[in-house]
């Protein structure tokens, strides 16, 4: 009898285990479509801060700039799948997904997600002294 204990307590700890991995990846897949997409395009501006301090130029595209870190994403798509827009006019960028409806304007989920920035200069090097 006290062969079984121990193996009644495995199956029941992987059973849990089990669970509690089916429960965590559900959540993460619960992100409002909405939320997702302005945290992409954080982590998208400052993939491009990065590029520009490294290059001194913006990329010509988002798929020019370079994979982030493992534990962050990278992801170049709004919360619906598509590709978040991206334009730059001198050094100001603009980042722009269509909603859910992925047509301009809109209004609750369907409205447009936009998020402008400039790129400052990168500090210049001090003048060499006398």
């Amino acid at each position: 009898m006290t062969d079984k204990a121990p193996l009644s307590a495995v199956v029941i700890i992987s059973c849990l285990g089990t669970l509690v991995i089916s429960l965590a990846s559900c959540l993460a897949e619960r992100i409002p479509p909405r939320a997702l997409t302005r945290t992409r395009m954080a982590v998208i501006r400052q993939r491009i801060y990065e590029y520009y301090a490294k290059s001194g130029k913006l990329p010509a595209t988002l798929a020019d700039l370079p994979e982030g870190p493992p534990q962050r994403d990278s992801s170049l798509q709004d919360g619906w799948g598509r590709p978040i827009q991206y334009a730059v006019e001198d050094k100001a960028v603009t980042l722009l997904s269509l909603g859910k409806d992925g047509r301009p304007g809109g209004t609750d989920d369907d409205s447009d997600i936009e998020t402008e920035f400039v790129v400052p200069e990168p500090p210049s090097a001090p003048a060499p002294g006398p």
